[in-house]
């Protein structure tokens, strides 16, 4: 029930965020919308992410990816999250059908074949391990796993980077690391 959402990569968990925006914001996607008091969803194509992620992933090419997603939500905040590490992999093959008449040829058909990962076996639902339990809503110092409430920023000029912008951008991240103590020890 929103117009405009972001989406969001981790690449490091490898899940993938969606959340609602506003349509000011420098990744807005336009969503859906309300179309006789009802709210519709777009149709997006997604080429560019779908190749960062079959490169990030090293799915085969081939092959459609259908992913279960969770809606989570505490207080006004909402996300659905999908976790790229299970996929329900889709093959649609092409496969001849013997004749009954012994001169006649086969009738090629296709065929939809569903490979569920292994760890569906025997369970219904996510798991309470799952990435996207609550807390992930609650908003912790970005030096944590993932913020995904964090706003995004725009960046000027994003293919252009300069010797001071760089500069820049290492004494912004230095003064936001200012404190942060080492959890490996």
């Amino acid at each position: 029930d929103v117009e405009y959402v972001e989406l969001l990569l981790n690449s490091v968990d490898r899940c993938v965020a969606i959340r609602p925006c506003e349509k000011s914001n420098p990744n807005a996607i336009h969503w859906g919308k309300l179309k006789e008091g009802r709210w519709c969803a777009s149709t997006l194509g997604c080429r560019g992410l779908a190749k960062a992620l079959f490169d990030m992933m090293e799915w085969e090419e081939g092959l459609k990816y259908r992913f279960r997603g969770q809606l989570v939500e505490q207080n006004d905040d909402k996300l659905m999250l999908f976790e790229l590490d299970e996929p329900e992999m889709v093959k649609v093959e092409e496969i001849v059908l013997p004749s009954k008449e012994q001169d006649e040829e086969g009738k090629t058909v296709k065929q939809t074949i569903y490979i569920f990962p292994p760890e569906w076996a025997g369970t219904f639902g996510k798991p309470i391990t799952s990435i996207a339990q609550v807390g992930i809503l609650q908003q912790e110092h970005y030096s944590g796993n993932w913020d995904v409430l964090r706003p995004a920023a725009e960046i000027e000029e994003m293919n252009t980077f300069t010797a001071d912008g760089l500069n820049a951008l290492l004494h912004e991240a230095e003064k936001i690391m200012e404190g942060w103590t080492d959890t490996d020890e």
